[in-house]
């Protein structure tokens, strides 16, 4: 992204709003991990622990939700570099 064009302050202003944007789709995703896995792995409310197949469940199903989300990431960018390969103007003199 080339940013050239934008004074010192606006790239600034930019940068805070990116980093604004990431803490709040950080936020977002810890929330929807926190409600599926809860939904899916704590069945009983009668402790106010969980108990150790709950505990288990919990840090499972989390650790596959970002396992998927890595996955998901690196398709993302290998297609995004890929396009990005196709785009370049063909250099090679006929």
């Amino acid at each position: 992204m080339d940013l050239s064009h934008l004074s010192e302050k606006q790239q600034a202003k930019l940068f805070d709003k990116l980093e604004d944007f990431q803490v709040r789709d950080a936020m977002r995703v810890f929330h929807i991990v926190s409600q599926r896995c809860f939904d899916q792995c704590v069945t009983s409310f009668r402790s106010s622990n969980l108990s150790s197949s709950e505990a288990k469940c919990l840090k499972d199903c989390a650790q596959k939700y970002f396992k998927h989300q890595q996955r998901v990431l690196q398709a993302f960018w290998t297609e995004v570099a890929k396009q990005q390969a196709d785009e370049k103007p063909n250099t090679k003199s006929k």
